[in-house]
């Protein structure tokens, strides 16, 4: 009946099989039922989805469920990530954009680069245009515009943080997640602290601390501060010798 049926796939529930005939292709049960009609120039299931399958129809591609009902219909030159409980990628014309579960466009493919929503509780993501990245949500609504040579993560899936580091040239300094800019691009390198709301500032390879409203705590004068223990308190050192200083700037311990 088929020119050409592959291996039956067995991570779905069912067990899928394309099929070809007169150069097209389509899906089929191991009962033999076609699920999806032989009308495609190309079918791939999915394998890290049990229900999706990638097509190609009129040199465009979409995504069906394995029953044939469209998910993301067939208007795109790839489908760069499936993502069946929320955000998926396409590209167009070289340009990347992002649709829902449910195939609606939330942004269109506009941008050099984008993101991945990786995980559930996942709230924004990256884009990148012209070399420059900004921040995105998943309503597709920009919160920060994509106008700096690097921007923090924000988010982790152990961490968040309202306020982190952007940079522009060869500076940096903080921005909030609303694009509010914090501290102007001065500094040479800037760590931050979410957790304390506070900020290791490098100068001239000094370095002092900055609260995360950009308030200067401590002038660039340490030849190094380590990373902030979970009581607020961090090592110093200054000519080869070691004290501790507290998230607030107070020195506890003077190197000496």
């Amino acid at each position: 009946k088929y020119d050409e049926i592959s291996k039956f796939n067995t991570s779905g529930k069912d067990g899928l099989a394309t099929v070809k005939l007169n150069g097209k292709y389509g899906l089929i049960n191991k009962s033999g039922k076609l699920t999806i009609e032989p009308i495609f120039d190309e079918l791939n299931l999915l394998y890290k989805s049990s229900h999706a399958v990638k097509i190609k129809l009129n040199g465009k591609k979409g995504l069906l469920d394995t029953d044939g009902r469209i998910l993301i219909k067939p208007l795109y030159d790839d489908i760069v990530k499936y993502d069946e409980n929320g955000m998926s990628i396409v590209k167009l014309n070289g340009k990347f954009g992002f649709v829902d579960k449910t195939g609606k466009t939330i942004l269109k493919p506009l941008y050099d680069h984008i993101g991945n929503f990786s995980y559930k509780d996942q709230t924004i993501a990256k884009i990148r245009l012209n070399g420059k990245e900004g921040i995105i949500n998943r309503k597709g609504e920009i919160l920060i515009q994509p106008l700096y040579d690097y921007l923090g993560n924000f988010q982790t899936r152990y961490n968040e943080s309202k306020v982190d580091i952007m940079k522009q040239g060869k500076k940096y300094g903080l921005i909030d997640i609303s694009g509010k800019v914090r501290a102007e691009a001065l500094y040479d390198g800037v760590s931050v602290y979410p957790e304390h709301e506070v900020a290791v500032i490098r100068q001239k390879q000094r370095y002092g601390l900055m609260d995360l409203n950009g308030k200067v705590l401590v002038e660039p004068s340490y030849d190094y501060i380590d990373s902030f223990n979970i009581h607020g308190v961090a090592e110093i050192e200054l000519n080869n010798k070691k004290g501790c200083i507290t998230k607030e700037g107070t020195v506890l311990m003077k190197p000496e």
